[in-house]
């Protein structure tokens, strides 16, 4: 009986032990449900006050996060003042309470902002036509008819399509058909626009470019910011929403059935060298940025728009000199605020001797556009020549990181100077001299090459969707080339096997 006593009152302590453990869980839910609730009403409370007391023109509100959005960058490209909400609205009425903030002041209001993930909206109407129907008509349509003056411009959102591709059908089904919904309803309206950039694939296909599912990185919202509201770039109408639903639907099909894979690179540090293509573009755009989103690679830009790989001129700054400066380790000795200076001092900061360390070099462009001297065959290491500078700069590094991989990506296919068929100086060539030039230069220092001006597979039939302006690559340009830098590092790392 004893025995039986003891069995009885172990298990009630431990049944009392498991009801606090249970409590104290449910506390702790409810005090962090409560502290983040707390701190949207903060948020929302700081956005109204600033509503209130500060002088704008616009306000950009959204129903997911848009932190990495800059309020500057309204100012320097389009002119206005606005105000960006911290609080990510999860309801029309949300939307509608802050549209009545705004227009209760004296402000001369111009243009309104609006972030929408439909599907946010669609759940909040409890998932219910009617209610979907009447909470536009109630929240939302009446101000865009009894302000006629205001420019509401419509960002729709733009999930990954890692989210997409781990998404319900039924998720999918639901958000495309609401924002068909919207963007038929918004058609109505002459000052409103709406924007959809979630089907481009340079986008949602580079991890990189996401902090969380909808909220981007600051390169990525820039560029968004850039291309929709200055430019006019996604428009969507009812006239051609089934493109951008149908591109969006192979993207998530291709996704599903046979995703692309890449290869675990968080133990390189890639180090980038090069002219405009690659120093250009900061961040997840940039080509080292769809190489750090699609292989968790650590990059370094240190490519600088307007260099050659030649030293032919004072003024420019050239291969053998970039590699000079990157292994001086003096950020001192360069450009303030340059590309270049902050990712000397992000190398020198995070390098780690357990890192595999890899340099790509792309230069060509600029020494097929300045028409100069291919190679000296009296001197393979002159530095006032396109090969022989390649060969200088390979060999300092070379000296300097005996255990490195070096990569050389020839130029990019171009369609200016007829497609870089014309000569520009007598001493030059065509550019795929400069092409042929830079793999001979790095097979001759025991390097590996990337023919770019192939491999990336356009010409003059496709180049549009490539070039941005002829030259430069665009956002799937520099996607696609930055899957190339990884291949090309994957078989460094496991070579094809040679018959």
């Amino acid at each position: 009986m004893k025995s039986i006593s003891k069995i009885y009152h172990r298990k009630r302590r431990l049944f009392a032990i498991a009801a606090v453990f249970a409590f104290l869980g449910m506390a702790l839910i409810l005090f962090f449900l409560y502290m983040s609730y707390y701190s949207r009403e903060k948020e929302k409370e700081a956005d109204l006050q600033r509503i209130a007391s500060e002088e704008y023109q616009g306000i950009f509100l959204s129903t997911y996060g848009v932190d990495s959005f800059s309020e500057g960058d309204f100012s320097t490209y389009r002119g206005l003042q606005i105000v960006k909400c911290s609080y990510e609205a999860k309801s029309l009425s949300d939307i509608s309470e802050y549209l009545d903030a705004v227009f209760l002041t004296e402000n001369k209001v111009t243009n309104i902002y609006l972030g929408l993930d439909s599907l946010t909206l669609w759940n909040a109407c409890g998932k219910d036509i009617s209610g979907w129907d009447s909470a536009l008509e109630e929240y939302l349509l009446p101000y865009f008819s009894s302000h006629p003056q205001v420019r509401f411009e419509i960002l729709f959102s733009a999930p990954s399509l890692e989210h997409w591709g781990n998404a319900s059908q039924e998720e999918l089904s639901q958000w495309t058909a609401t924002c068909r919904s919207l963007v038929g309803i918004f058609d109505a309206y002459a000052n409103v626009s709406a924007y959809f950039p979630g089907s481009q694939h340079w986008l949602i296909a580079n991890p990189g470019n996401y902090a969380d599912n909808c909220a981007l990185t600051f390169a990525a919202a820039k560029k968004l910011m850039l291309f929709t509201f200055c430019d006019g770039a996604f428009l969507i109408t009812p006239d051609n929403s089934d493109v951008f639903f149908d591109e969006l639907s192979v993207l998530i099909d291709a996704y599903q059935e046979a995703p692309k894979t890449y290869t675990d690179l968080s133990e390189w540090s890639v180090v980038f060298f090069g002219d405009s293509v690659m120093g250009n573009y900061e961040g997840s755009i940039s080509v080292p940025g769809v190489t750090a989103g699609l292989s968790g690679a650590k990059v370094y830009n240190c490519a600088t728009g307007g260099s050659t790989a030649s030293a032919s001129s004072a003024e420019i700054i050239n291969f053998p000199k970039s590699v000079e400066l990157f292994l001086a380790g003096d950020t001192s000795l360069l450009p303030e605020g340059s590309s270049f200076q902050t990712a000397l001092a992000s190398y020198l900061q995070e390098e780690s001797s357990g890192q595999k360390l890899c340099f790509v070099i792309n230069y060509g462009l600029n020494d097929y556009f300045l028409g100069c001297e291919i190679d000296n065959a009296a001197d393979p290491y002159d530095e006032s020549t396109y090969c022989g500078a390649l060969r200088s700069g390979i060999r300092t590094l070379k000296d300097a990181h005996p255990e490195a991989s070096i990569l050389v990506a020839a130029p990019n296919f171009i369609t200016i100077f007829s497609a870089g068929e014309e000569k520009n100086s007598e001493k030059g060539g065509v550019l795929t001299d400069y092409v042929d030039a830079a793999q001979r230069a790095a097979n001759e220092m025991d390097a590996y090459s990337l023919n770019t001006y192939e491999a990336l597979g356009y010409d003059a039939s496709n180049a549009a969707d490539y070039l941005e302006d002829g030259c430069h690559l665009n956002e799937e340009g520099r996607f696609l080339f930055g899957e190339h830098i990884i291949r090309s590092i994957e078989d460094i790392i496991s070579p094809a096997p040679q018959f």
